[in-house]
């Protein structure tokens, strides 16, 4: 690029804090259309694969052909409205003046660019403006004779005028299809901020121009930061800005800031967009003069693609737009050309964000768009458009609130925006409700036949993930430590109490037990015990047994029913050595019966001897009470005991008694 490019922009550059700015007619999407940021080079190909070097001027045809002064390698280039770059004439890194056709030709770091109605080109390049044919052809309209002092920008009428800012005498200057050169306006080598007619306006440094349908040539008065309109008759007046004055404000009329802007270009409905070089933003001016910011921030050097704000630039030098009502940029520093595509229908530039918070808690969805017309908006979840009421608030605003959020509320959340023009929908947003486990169904109880397979399961409501464990009438059951809880072949002995705890990082709950019964026959735990009595004594038979109530017993002697036997358990007392045997016992309920082992009892009939006095003795049974009556009659025998009031009992029971 030439020296007085580079060495005019750092005189230019400010550092320091750079001043906020609000965008309130941001209607561009930006896409990096041609070229890769950062990376020089003069490589013909297609879209990114393509490379420029500190492109400038910029201008469209009217089969939408963009065409490229390249500075840096002093060629011009013409890019498809597909993306194809393709070199129309220079070669690059060979600078000189020659005219000539295609490669042959030489350029000395063209800047200025416009393309008139038959497609030819008219190019601002050092102290010359030099014309180039569709096919390549390279001759100089004017400057050999005529003098200009670095012209800058370049722009064509629909009568093949060529309008010149001569950047450095102060004057718009007029060039014929025939090379004759005028001044337009403005004085040579005067600089001010006068409006006016002719030699009466000032200008500081003028850089853009361009040029409506009706003859009026619009300046980009570089070294005053205003946007100037200078009418076919030479009558100057100020657009937009103020004198001397720089900054980044939006505005109408003089209440709007530019700092060095350079490109500017006018489209059908008379609206000016200028590439704010130092700004590094694309602004727009309407035709009464109300200034709006439409791409880049202001103070903020980058590359990215973007809607509005969200894009950015380094440097942009120079703006063309296409009939479509497309904008391209020479974003000189940043080695390429950035496409800007107006759009009607809603833009979000705030996507709505995805939220993590607790259950009790409240949430706000929030979005940001742009678009020409009164926007509509709709929010959904899920897919499902949300209404007002309850814990919702502003379905139909900008801002969706959900208060005393739970778990039900989480989900993915978007919002419709519409206006007359169509409409956009966000990017999906996920609410995740953190919540303590709840268990609104808990296990049911059941009752099943013994044998059965039997199923606990429980609904839990909870966020992050949950662990549970499972009791049995309270006491935690071995590896039971999922959702739910299978009991095969289910027995009596398992009915119960059964629960399950559930917790997360959150908290935990414990669920309502449920009662497993199981219905059973009668099983014996224990079978009755043999045993071993003595005659007139007792002997006491008894079975365990577990299963469904009620129980009836029967009793068995010898296999034969005791038909008063019929409680569960058997009580015999004075034993006689007859009621030895084998005892039974069968259990019986609803659901079956079981026989008992049988059990056996032998009655041992010895007993022991009482010695009353010598020559009477009494042999009985262990644990009887014996008594005897003395008999009044009977003469006292030497060495008796008399007893009286003595009543002798049980006395079958007694084997002998002798004297």
């Amino acid at each position: 690029m030439r020296t007085r490019i580079s060495t005019l922009l750092l005189l230019l550059w400010v550092t320091g804090a750079w001043p906020a700015f609000s965008q309130t007619s941001p209607n561009y999407a930006w896409t990096n259309f041609v070229g890769w940021p950062g990376v020089t080079g003069s490589a013909d190909g297609l879209g990114s694969a393509a490379r420029f070097s500190q492109p400038w001027g910029v201008a469209v045809d009217s089969a939408g052909n963009l065409f490229v002064a390249d500075s840096g390698n002093n060629t011009i280039r013409k890019v498809t409205p597909a993306g194809a770059v393709t070199t129309l004439a220079g070669s690059a890194g060979t600078s000189g003046t020659n005219d000539g056709s295609g490669s042959a030709a030489r350029f000395g770091g063209p800047i200025g660019l416009a393309v008139d109605s038959a497609g030819n080109l008219f190019v601002e390049d050092y102290n010359m403006i030099r014309q180039v044919t569709p096919a390549g052809v390279v001759t100089t309209l004017a400057g050999r004779e005529a003098q200009f002092e670095v012209p800058w920008g370049v722009a064509v009428d629909s009568a093949g005028n060529v309008f010149v800012a001569d950047h450095l005498d102060n004057t718009i200057r007029k060039v014929t299809s025939a090379g004759v050169v005028t001044t337009l306006a403005g004085l040579r080598s005067v600089s001010g901020t006068n409006d006016g007619t002719g030699s009466e306006a000032r200008f500081n440094a003028a850089a853009g121009v361009a040029v409506d349908s009706a003859g009026n040539v619009f300046v980009v008065d570089t070294g005053n930061n205003t946007i100037r309109k200078v009418t076919s008759a030479g009558v100057v007046t100020t657009l937009a800005g103020s004198g001397g004055a720089s900054g980044t404000n939006d505005g109408a009329g003089s209440a709007a800031r530019f700092m060095y802007p350079y490109g500017v270009a006018v489209d059908s409905a008379d609206d000016v967009f200028v590439a704010d070089t130092i700004n590094n933003t694309i602004r727009k001016v309407t035709s009464a003069g109300v200034v709006t910011t439409i791409g880049g921030e202001a103070g903020l050097i980058g590359a990215a693609d973007g809607i509005s704000s969200a894009a950015k630039f380094w440097f942009p030098g120079a703006i063309a737009v296409d009939s479509a009502g497309n904008l391209y940029v020479a974003d000189s520093r940043n080695n390429r050309i950035s496409k800007g595509t107006p759009t009607y229908a809603p833009i979000i530039v705030l996507q709505p964000q995805g939220q993590i918070y607790r259950a009790g808690m409240t949430v706000a969805f929030l979005v940001s768009a742009i678009g020409l017309d009164p926007m509509s908006y709709q929010w959904q979840k899920n897919g499902t458009n949300l209404v007002e009421g309850g814990t919702i608030s502003g379905s139909s605003t900008s801002t969706l609130t959900l208060s005393t959020i739970m778990l039900n509320d989480a989900g993915n959340y978007t919002v419709v925006i519409t206006n007359s023009h169509g409409g956009v929908t966000s990017t999906v947003a996920t609410l995740t409700v953190l919540a303590a486990p709840s268990i609104p169904v808990p296990p049911e109880s059941q009752t099943v036949l013994a044998g059965s397979n039997v199923l606990f399961d429980v609904t839990v409501e909870a966020f992050p993930k949950v662990s549970f464990q499972w009791t049995y009438n309270g006491t935690n059951i071995t590896g039971a430590t999922g959702a739910s809880l299978l009991l095969t072949n289910a027995q009596f002995q398992q009915s119960g109490s059964y629960s399950v705890a559930v917790t997360n990082s959150i908290g935990y709950a414990i669920s309502i037990p449920a009662t497993l019964t199981v219905l059973a026959p009668p099983q014996l735990l224990s079978q009755p015990a043999n045993q071993i009595g003595y005659w007139g004594l007792s002997a006491f038979f008894q079975a365990k047994v577990v299963g469904t109530l009620p129980f009836s017993y029967q009793w068995y002697f010898d296999e034969f029913p005791i038909s008063w036997a019929t409680n569960s358990t058997l009580d015999m007392s004075d034993l006689e050595l007859g009621d030895a045997g084998e005892y039974s016992v069968e259990v019986t309920n609803l659901y079956g019966s079981v026989i008992s082992d049988p059990a056996t009892l032998i009655v041992n009939p010895a007993g022991v001897s009482l010695g009353l006095y010598p020559g009477l003795s009494i042999t009985g049974a262990v644990g009887k009470t014996f008594g005897i009556q003395y008999i009044t009659n009977v003469a006292a025998t030497t060495g008796w005991v008399p007893i009286t009031n003595v009543t002798l009992t049980h006395l079958r029971q007694f084997e002998k008694i002798t004297h």
